[in-house]
């Protein structure tokens, strides 16, 4: 891939992930759907933080996949439309992995993001070099 350096294999592996999503999608297949839906949230994510994709960063982003991916499978394990209701937290099981597993987790590639963004995102030089090139307040050459 032109243009991709080092990180072809993320941006590779971004692509399968939505094709891998997207047929899942069309053969209704909800667990594959939700598994490539997160892989491509997280794969995402990675690609981000390509030019600082620190082992702690892999880490918490595998971990983050894994947890979601565990409660996507949950959700559609939990599911029986044909049996008897059973309620957790006044909700179907599924819904209420849905609701009080997964929805609150989705603040979790929120602080990652922001507790990181300093030394992954934007270290101090990249910071300072901006700063010097885009600043109101720079330093201006006579020209």
């Amino acid at each position: 891939m032109k243009g991709a350096g080092d990180h072809g294999g993320l941006a590779l592996g971004l692509a399968a992930a939505c094709l891998a999503a997207g047929a899942a999608g069309v053969t209704g297949n909800a667990v594959f759907l939700g598994v490539a839906s997160i892989a491509v949230i997280v794969l995402t994510l990675a690609f981000g933080w390509r030019s600082n994709l620190s082992g702690s960063i892999l880490w918490s982003l595998a971990g983050i996949y894994a947890l979601f991916s565990a409660l996507i499978v949950a959700i559609v394990w939990l599911e029986n439309p044909a049996g008897p209701p059973q309620l957790w937290l006044g909700l179907p099981r599924s819904t209420a992995v849905l609701v009080y597993g997964i929805w609150p987790l989705q603040t979790l590639p929120c602080l990652l993001f922001a507790i990181r963004f300093q030394d992954a995102v934007l270290p101090a030089a990249k910071l300072e070099r901006f700063l010097a090139e885009h600043s109101r307040h720079r330093k201006t050459t006579a020209r």
